[in-house]
């Protein structure tokens, strides 16, 4: 966010700028950004990051995006979100699932 200059702002801003610009959206802040992209009739996509208290780190992050780039390559992502979520245990459940409408 910080090199499109939207550190600090509101969730909403982000959301925003995916919408207008056709970015897939990736956040380890599943609740908000979940909620926030299910109000729009259609978007790019979200990828949650999410991972159990106390593993969060630059590498991780980087495993967990390449666990997204995998199941979002060559498909049609609008309107979808992918769960990544490294669990205390290491395992690595996925779920992708089709946005709520509005």
């Amino acid at each position: 966010m910080t090199w499109l200059g939207l550190r600090s702002r509101q969730d909403r801003a982000p959301v925003r700028r995916a919408m207008d610009d056709g970015y897939i959206l990736v956040t380890h802040d599943s609740a908000d950004f979940t909620a926030l992209m299910e109000r729009e009739p259609r978007h790019p996509g979200l990828v949650c990051m999410n991972v159990a208290h106390g593993l969060m780190s630059l590498d991780v992050q980087q495993t967990l995006f390449d666990h997204a780039i995998t199941q979002i390559a060559d498909r049609q992502f609008a309107g979808q979100v992918v769960e990544i979520t490294l669990t205390a245990d290491s395992s690595i459940p996925i779920a992708t699932y089709p946005s709520a409408s509005p």
